[in-house]
């Protein structure tokens, strides 16, 4: 039988058949190159992907902005889980302050804690004032004389040692009238904070309830100096580091900001332990006060008080650090607190109504149970461990002296008041972790708290408490804006 033809090519040539062994050839040439094209093409998927999944709210065009609902800090932040420098998680210590800050409320209200006495006319001692302001909303109304019970303004007793009432001062076991360290002197050794104010002839006691902190229209050059005082010249140099290494950043897109407040955390993080907790208790104590005044705004138009959220954006929201420097204040007052447990449990809160006296007493026990049961969020044994860990503590003391006098120079009645409480405060807490061993905590040690410590102490965590519920209400407002049409 005759064979057919092969089929020529265009030009006339012969094509030649394709063989078995020549389709065995090509297919194993393309396994080859699809093979070698793998990590070619996985590889860079492996690290592009999870890069661009973690920074995908920061990647986002002009474009997809439009249509696309922000993430904003608050809601990025708060759901991130930890805290820098402490043990535990936002969500964390929002449960416990869920669980504590009605009882916290419940013993700040009360007519122990709610009296503060305080000197509100001291001059400033670093640069000429121009006075208080005169806005109605900055006036701070005294108590009455006859609102104060009669033990807090007799004389002391000479050694307040187990189950002695805590009155008005407790400076030594000397009594009140002992100064070792000559009359200019407004502190000891051990004390984070200047106390002259119980001793001052124009201390004033103040109904704290009457008094609340919340915006006075206070603002200016003469606020701005305040500040700029404490970060530039008391906070170790840590916000001119921070600003050194971030300086650089030309913030014009979210990634770039971003890459920014990374860089502001890796700064903050370079620094010692103890001059970041510093920074950090400054910084809190700021935003706090900021939240306070954002939660409480009066609305020209309304002529009704409320939360501005534009004002908690721009003063906290938008600035990470600060919402996480809150939540750091507020593990670090509850570990006082805990620290102090035998003392408030052994202590007598005298205001003369023994029914009252008796009711807070449970309630301060209560509180002390419920710090007791709580995980460690704070440990204070991780600072001022090195070879110089003395020299840093006394300059860490002194610097927060300062901080304490600085509210002196503060030009606004009512926002010096809840500055130098607050301040007060914290240095009470701070000499409770880092002044007395545990031994020295103990019932039947001498410790030396005044009353004013201890009110400033309480009121200060009650702000923070509040703080943080702050937080909770503004970042609902937040979505509520943002996603409600969603």
């Amino acid at each position: 039988m005759p064979q057919p033809k092969a089929s020529t090519a265009a030009s006339g040539s012969k094509v030649p058949p394709v063989t078995p062994a020549v389709k065995a050839t090509a297919s194993r040439q393309t396994s080859f190159w699809v093979l070698a094209a793998v990590p070619v093409l996985v590889f860079p998927l492996l690290y592009w992907v999870p890069a661009l999944w973690t920074h995908w709210s920061e990647l986002v065009t002009p474009v997809e902005r439009i249509w696309r609902k922000p993430v904003d800090d608050i809601c990025r932040l708060r759901d991130s889980g930890a805290i820098d420098d402490l043990r535990c998680e936002f969500h964390a210590l929002e449960e416990v302050n869920h669980q504590l800050a009605p009882l916290i409320r419940q013993i700040a209200q009360a007519s122990f804690f709610k009296y503060y006495r305080v000197d509100l006319y001291r001059p400033c001692s670093f640069w000429n004032s121009d006075g208080l302001c005169v806005l109605r909303d900055c006036e701070v109304k005294p108590a009455d004389d006859s609102e104060i019970p009669v033990e807090w303004t007799t004389a002391a007793g000479e050694n307040h040692g187990a189950n002695h009432p805590i009155d008005q001062v407790d400076f030594a076991p000397f009594g009140k009238s002992y100064q070792p360290f000559g009359a200019t002197c407004d502190y000891q050794d051990s004390d984070f904070c200047v106390l002259g104010d119980e001793r001052s002839a124009n201390g004033v006691y103040v109904d704290l309830l009457k008094n609340p902190e919340r915006f006075t229209g206070y603002a200016g050059p003469s606020a701005n100096s305040v500040w700029e005082a404490i970060y530039e010249e008391n906070c170790f140099d840590v916000p001119a580091h921070i600003k050194a290494l971030t300086s650089s950043q030309n913030v014009i897109t979210e990634f770039s900001q971003f890459e920014s407040l990374q860089q502001h955390r890796q700064a903050l993080l370079n620094e010692c332990k103890e001059k970041r907790v510093f920074y950090r208790v400054i910084s809190g104590l700021h935003a706090s006060i900021s939240t306070h005044l954002c939660r409480e705004y009066f609305n020209q138009t309304t002529q009704e008080w409320g939360p501005n959220l534009d004002c908690f954006m721009s003063r906290v929201g938008h600035f990470p650090d600060r919402l996480q420097n809150i939540y750091f204040n507020y593990a670090l007052l509850l570990r006082s607190v805990f620290r102090l447990s035998s003392y408030f449990i052994d202590r007598e809160f005298c205001t003369g109504h023994k029914e009252e006296d008796a009711w807070l007493k449970a309630k301060i026990q209560e509180l002390v149970a419920t710090c007791l049961a709580l995980p460690d969020g704070f440990n204070e044994n991780e600072l001022f461990l090195d070879n110089e860990a003395a020299y840093l503590k006394e300059e860490f003391k002194d610097n927060f002296r300062n901080v304490t006098r600085i509210m002196d120079c503060v030009g606004c009645e009512k926002c010096r008041l809840w500055g130098k409480l607050q301040t007060r405060g914290f240095g009470t807490a701070l000499k409770v972790l880092f002044s007395y061993d545990e031994d020295r905590l103990l019932p039947t040690a001498d410790i030396h708290l005044d009353r004013g410590e201890v009110v400033a102490l309480v009121n200060t965590l009650n702000q923070f408490s509040k703080s943080i519920e702050a937080i909770q209400q503004f970042h609902q407002l937040y979505h509520d804006v943002h996603y409600s049409s969603a």
